[in-house]
């Protein structure tokens, strides 16, 4: 697998993730509707706690790829996280309540908008918010040890570039969205009614589901001693 197709990828997994409804959207929305900007600042809350989750596995990456069976273990958890993440977004389909799995939270919208409101108003500034939401959802840290650790591995066999662009092109992927969130949600939009969101999940589940095979397929190579898929 080449750079290019790693990025791309790796910005697919970023944004479905991303566009899984989930307190960081709630809050979001809830901001937007006094600043249009509102998601940036989330975002950048979001990311400080990202960062130093990021720099601990780019430091240990190298001891992760030396041992076989912990990078196997990483790729086949990966694969657990996604196909849970997709299966979940399809199963809510099915059940007509577009808003429900996900890995990030898994509630209504009605619930999901009553706990944007809540942490709204513990959480004033939407820097803090981010934060607070981050750092406070187990969901955050189960993704970045499984699914994320595994791009973190993949990322630095391009050397410290390829890790430098992923965490661009993953950041991006929060910035763009939440941004887009809180601009739709000042301008009163309802481009993020019941039908979008339902649009949205089944994508994304679908694409989930189709990452957890190559994920699974890695893992797998990598425990029987053979070369990475793609490599």
């Amino acid at each position: 697998m080449d750079l290019a197709l790693f990025l791309l990828a790796a910005g697919s997994i970023s944004l479905s993730g991303v566009l899984a409804p989930g307190p960081i959207t709630a809050v979001t929305a809830a901001r937007g509707a006094e600043s249009p900007h509102a998601g940036v600042w989330v975002t950048v809350g979001h990311t400080l706690v990202e960062i130093t989750v990021m720099a601990a596995l780019f430091l240990g990456a190298r001891q992760l790829s030396e041992s076989l069976s912990l990078k196997a273990g990483i790729g086949l958890a990966g694969a657990a996280v996604l196909l849970f993440m997709g299966v979940s977004m399809l199963r809510a389909l099915r059940r007509g309540r577009a808003s429900e799995g996900g890995m990030e939270e898994a509630t209504a919208p009605e619930a999901d908008a009553t706990r944007g409101r809540a942490i709204s108003r513990i959480t004033a500034s939407p820097l803090l918010a981010g934060v607070f939401l981050s750092a406070g959802n187990p969901y955050f840290i189960i993704w970045w040890l499984t699914v994320g650790a595994g791009l973190v591995l993949k990322s630095v066999e391009f050397g410290p570039i390829g890790f430098m662009l992923f965490a661009i092109v993953h950041w991006s992927c929060d910035l763009g969205w939440n941004w887009l969130v809180s601009a739709l949600s000042f301008g009163g939009s309802k481009a993020l009614g019941p039908r979008f969101q339902w649009g949205v999940q089944l994508i994304c589940g679908v694409f989930l589901v189709f990452m957890a095979g190559w994920f699974g397929y890695d893992g797998v190579q990598t425990l029987i001693g053979g070369p990475m898929a793609g490599s």
